[in-house]
């Protein structure tokens, strides 16, 4: 980030009533991503900065703003992780005698997924269908069943789905 958008960050926050706790929990919020961390930070109660960023556009747009720069932090972390991999040590009778680097697969495809959802989504097609392939049968004793209960709910006045019968005593009439 550009050292005037930080600057013009900070003549707005400043500018604006409470900016006292507002620059704090923006700071944090922007580098740790987590409202509740944010809120210890800047010593104020979580519910009042929900409350404040309903009532404040401005403030609400600051927030926004500060949890995407937390995002491109993670996603940054993530693409180093994957690519670059981390230093992990190698231990013998215990004691360590060097270090491999270990990359991790599960970020590498996460980051695929997320940047080209169209090429690495899971793409999952089921079809149902009856014996040898055929359309599924519904029987007509099961659809004359339904017939039966929806008249008798309509009959009642409740309507399918509801815990009242027509008794009101709350059993709902008959079970499939």
């Amino acid at each position: 980030m550009g050292k005037a958008a930080k600057d013009s960050r900070q003549i707005e926050t400043s500018q604006r009533a409470g900016a006292v706790w507002e620059s704090a929990f923006l700071r944090i919020l922007r580098r740790e991503g987590n409202v509740s961390a944010s809120c210890r930070a800047a010593k104020i109660n979580r519910s009042a900065v929900y409350k404040h960023r309903d009532s404040d556009p401005a403030f609400a747009v600051l927030w926004d703003e500060a949890l995407e720069e937390a995002s491109d932090r993670l996603e940054k972390e993530a693409w180093r992780r994957a690519t670059k991999g981390t230093r992990k040590p190698i231990y013998y009778q215990g004691k360590r005698v060097g270090y491999e680097r270990e990359y991790s697969d599960t970020l590498l495809l996460a980051l695929l997924k997320g940047n080209r959802p169209d090429k690495f989504r899971e793409r999952i097609q089921q079809e149902l269908s009856g014996k040898d392939g055929g359309p599924i049968e519904v029987k007509d004793d099961a659809r004359e069943r339904l017939a039966r209960l929806i008249d008798k709910y309509a009959a009642a006045g409740a309507a399918p789905g509801t815990s009242e019968g027509s008794d009101g005593s709350g059993s709902g009439g008959a079970a499939l």
